[in-house]
């Protein structure tokens, strides 16, 4: 079976599920958990956005026109306090104000120190891990 990568599809249960999904298949994750796998690279890249099949890619699987151009890999993606959509600016008006003016949670998250994250609201996702702390 031929697949191309790409983020794996999760859904939050008793226990996370996870499917590879592309254009022809899906594969259920969770029931090759400690199973023994092959994976082979067929060589082939391909730009999620425009999907030409290209040489290199950069930052998370474009080419580097979209990676420069595309309201996709926009700075303020990584880097929030970049983003200009609230002032109608930006790669793509319409992109940035589905995507970005939008609202967010900011939430506190303790992994090897306590970490700002901060998620659109539509994709937070609070689970048991969370604590209330009241200070003194």
């Amino acid at each position: 079976m031929e697949i191309e990568l790409s983020k794996m599809e999760t859904k939050l249960l008793d226990t996370v599920q996870y499917k590879l999904v592309s254009d022809e298949h899906t594969v259920e994750m969770n029931v090759l958990i400690g199973k023994k796998i092959s994976l082979q690279s067929t060589g082939k890249f391909r730009c999620q956005s425009c999907r030409n099949f290209v040489k290199k890619l950069f930052a998370q699987g474009f080419c580097y026109n979209c990676f420069t151009s595309s309201a996709d890999a926009s700075p303020c993606i990584i880097n929030p306090e970049l983003c200009e959509g609230h002032l109608g600016k930006g790669r793509d008006i319409e992109w940035e104000k589905s995507h970005h003016v939008q609202p967010h949670f900011v939430y506190l998250a303790v992994a090897s120190a306590v970490k700002v994250g901060l998620q659109e609201a539509h994709k937070f996702q609070p689970g048991g891990l969370i604590r209330e702390h009241r200070m003194p």
